[in-house]
């Protein structure tokens, strides 16, 4: 990403923000990430959104425990919602390993088991390692 680009879509937020709300600002943000492909900028992102629409701090201080219910239950499932489709996004990218990480924080192992089964890479020693670490090391 150029610094161009990176310049281009904070002037884009901006214009967003300015002329309409911050929750439709949020809504670009992920929408920028998402094409850009950063996944982990892409999950705080839809963690920070969460936050605003349940009125929440949009930083957190102190644990989850302190929210209060149910506004914490509809947290945790938009976490783990988040947590899943920036999975799914990696394996869909052929990031075997680095979507185990947010995998492995569900306890799924099903999804990356399926994704190295039908792993087809073009070139096999490009993702052998990670593969081998995630299949063998951490018994996926």
């Amino acid at each position: 990403m150029s610094t161009a680009e990176t310049v281009a879509d904070f002037e884009t937020l901006d214009r967003v923000l300015t002329a309409s709300s911050p929750a439709e600002a949020l809504d670009e943000l992920l929408k920028i990430l998402a094409d850009r492909g950063e996944f982990r900028a892409l999950l705080d992102a839809r963690l920070l959104k969460a936050r605003h629409d349940l009125g929440l701090p949009l930083v957190q201080s102190g644990s989850m425990a302190d929210i209060p219910e149910p506004t914490r239950t509809l947290y945790e499932e938009r976490y783990v919602e988040a947590i899943r489709d920036i999975g799914r996004r990696l394996l869909d990218a052929g990031e075997i390993g680095a979507a185990w990480d947010y995998y492995r924080a569900l306890v799924a192992k099903e999804p990356v088991a399926e994704a190295i089964e039908a792993d087809e890479t073009a070139d096999p020693d490009e993702q052998l390692v990670q593969v081998s670490h995630v299949a063998v090391d951490q018994r996926v």
